[in-house]
């Protein structure tokens, strides 16, 4: 993504932003500047994971990874999260700090095998 990440950090009020099927690898430390992102849209790119730095995304209420098929871990979880989409993921459980967000609402797990 390089230079288009850093031309997006720059958009400080950003409220929705959608990357589909870029193909991106690693989740772009650019964008976490974006505090005031309400809606992440990742729907098929080859993420491996997601950071521990989302912890810090207030604002975020909607996180889209369907079909990210490399995806196999998220490390954070932000805290008014209200919508989380893994399906088609590589993702076998349920991440364990779910528990600790009682702001989810919806949860869209498809293909997913519950051990």
């Amino acid at each position: 993504m390089g230079r288009d990440a850093k031309v997006l950090s720059n958009l400080k009020n950003l409220k929705e932003l959608f990357i589909y099927e870029f193909r991106l690898k690693k989740f772009p430390t650019e964008l976490l500047s974006l505090k005031n992102l309400t809606d992440l849209y990742l729907q098929g790119n080859k993420l491996e994971e997601l950071p521990q730095e989302l912890d810090n995304w207030n604002n975020l209420n909607y996180l889209y990874c369907m079909d990210c098929k490399n995806l196999q871990h998220i490390k954070g979880i932000p805290p008014n999260l209200s919508y989380l989409a893994i399906g088609g993921t590589l993702i076998r459980e349920i991440p364990a700090k779910i528990h600790e967000h009682k702001s989810i609402r919806k949860l869209v797990i498809s293909d997913f095998r519950i051990s």
